[in-house]
């Protein structure tokens, strides 16, 4: 039911800054972590692909020529 998915303004918020950063083609995985106030990289791919369902590589890759 449509009704119960709601999200948040501050989830889209993350989640578009994380994909403009996912899609900048030399864009470093370690820097976008520190960036976005991760501790360290491989936790943020965790929660990337949490998000998003697939892994910050995967994503790039497939969506890179969409222009975001």
């Amino acid at each position: 039911m449509l009704s119960n998915f709601i999200l948040s303004t501050d989830y889209l918020s993350s989640l578009i800054s994380f994909i403009g950063a996912i899609l900048q083609k030399h864009a470093v995985y370690s820097a976008i972590a520190h960036n976005r106030g991760f501790s360290d990289q491989s936790y943020f791919c965790r929660e990337f692909k949490e998000l998003s369902g697939f892994t910050p590589s995967e994503f790039r890759h497939l969506f890179s020529d969409v222009g975001f």
